[in-house]
């Protein structure tokens, strides 16, 4: 997802009918602010993407899937997204394991279907 894709998809929202043209809303980040935040995708030119209370956050740098500190540089309130730089990627964020199923004493890890094929 791109800054202008954001951008774009924020321009087709619908306002409800009366609503005034300026909403004066309370952003979830402020620029200088430092955060811990979960990157949680790439975007099409390699920034990294976290949210923070919905609130899209590009960080150049930042690999999808890790944990980071990061320091909001910029913020773009008609386009409602900012820019943070990367103070430090923490860790990779844990994944739960697939479980390899293993067989009982005596059961074959080899399976045959009807037909007598032998597959793992």
């Amino acid at each position: 997802m791109t800054r202008e894709a954001v951008m774009e998809e924020l321009k087709t929202e619908k306002k409800p009918e009366g609503a005034p043209s300026q909403t004066v809303v309370a952003l979830p980040v402020s620029e200088g602010q430092e955060l811990e935040v979960e990157i949680i995708s790439r975007g099409d030119k390699g920034d990294g993407i976290a949210r923070v209370d919905g609130f899209v956050v590009f960080v150049p740098g930042a690999d999808s899937g890790v944990k980071a500190r990061i320091r909001i540089k910029n913020v773009v309130i008609r386009g409602r997204f900012a820019v943070g730089e990367l103070i430090r990627a923490e860790t990779e964020v844990e994944k739960p394991e697939e479980e390899i199923p293993i067989p009982a004493a005596g059961q074959s890890p080899v399976k045959e279907d009807d037909n007598g094929a032998v597959f793992p």
